[in-house]
């Protein structure tokens, strides 16, 4: 795995996440709908506007961080995320890793409830600023 993007699959690991089959489930890496929100800890971060749901403080969307590839490691990872706007915090549901020259690698899926980690990471206090508004 490539070493930036390393933070993501350790936040996705400490949120009870857990290998899947390899099916993909989220939108393509490759489509033109993805929205650039700025770079954080050596990442390009996207949002899908159409896939973004907010109730109240709570925000739905799909986000993808990419990487400078390098050659057999992931250096994209998309992922279903659910910000708590009040709380500044994440939880990330289903993400799925691509890597340069193979594409898709793999899916990780969420186990058991949703779990909310305060945002520490670069890129999740990126799009919390992003999305979150006041």
């Amino acid at each position: 795995m490539h070493p930036r993007l390393q933070p993501i699959a350790v936040a996705a690991a400490a949120m009870g996440l857990a290998s899947a089959a390899s099916a993909q489930t989220l939108p393509g890496r490759d489509s033109q709908a993805w929205e650039p929100i700025g770079s954080a800890g050596g990442a390009q971060y996207y949002i899908l506007p159409a896939h973004m749901e907010r109730e109240g403080e709570t925000v739905r969307l799909v986000v993808r961080a990419t990487v400078a590839p390098m050659t057999g490691t992931a250096n994209t990872v998309i992922a279903r995320i659910v910000v708590d706007c009040a709380a500044s915090a994440v939880s990330v549901g289903t993400a799925e890793f691509y890597g340069e020259p193979d594409g898709f690698q793999r899916t990780v899926e969420p186990v058991g409830d949703p779990v909310f980690r305060p945002a520490a990471d670069p890129g999740q206090l990126l799009v919390i600023q992003h999305v979150c508004v006041g």
